[in-house]
């Protein structure tokens, strides 16, 4: 199997990536930021939440960012039953996911049947990972990214959360600090793009 967390460093394309939804309204006013400064994120989403938010999902689609899997449960020890999720979100979109991301970026997680028997798939975790889901404020969610991003990253942020409890409340400073990270990065000359825009580099171990 083979596996990413970052893309080219010869280009300068990263790519924003939002975990655990889809999380109405919260997801939604997240797509209005990133389309009115014209970007393009991934969504890799929990099947669970998928189930019962169709409508958000369909909207991510419409709108044109990238879907991706991360399991329908997110719990450690637990079975993220990949392909149960992957049949929820091919149903309401009607197009097959090919980007995976374990929950807690956790590769074990993918050393699988499934995924041995579907070379297509692509497995994808991050370089640059802010630790939004803490509920940090949005300046140190700006500060961290920004003192790690280079061409290819792949940034971890979230829209949502596997805790019942939290998903009103842990994107919120993510959303504030949408709109000026956005600024930032494209101040220093990136390009924010889908996965499948950029040439992604496979792993070593």
């Amino acid at each position: 199997m083979i596996y990413y967390s970052f893309g080219s460093r010869k280009e300068p394309k990263i790519a924003l990536t939002f975990d655990d939804g889809p999380n109405p309204p919260l997801t939604n006013q997240i797509l209005d930021i990133l389309e009115e400064n014209g970007v393009k994120a991934n969504f890799f989403l929990l099947g669970k939440y998928a189930k019962e938010n169709e409508s958000t999902v369909k909207e991510i689609q419409r709108r044109g960012h990238l879907i991706g899997v991360h399991g329908y449960y997110h719990q450690r020890g637990v079975d993220p039953k990949f392909e149960v999720s992957l049949e929820i979100i091919e149903k309401i979109t009607k197009e097959k996911p090919l980007f995976f991301r374990p929950p807690y970026g956790d590769l074990t997680l993918c050393k699988t049947d499934f995924f041995i028997n579907n070379p297509q798939f692509k497995i994808v975790t991050f370089d640059v990972d802010p630790e939004d889901f803490k509920m940090i404020e949005p300046e140190i969610i700006i500060n961290r990214v920004l003192e790690k991003v280079q061409s290819g990253s792949i940034i971890d942020l979230h829209d949502s959360s596997q805790h019942l409890e939290q998903k009103a409340i842990r994107p919120l400073n993510t959303l504030k600090a949408l709109p000026r990270l956005i600024k930032e990065l494209k101040n220093r000359g990136f390009l924010i793009c889908r996965l499948d825009e950029i040439e992604l580099v496979p792993l070593e171990f």
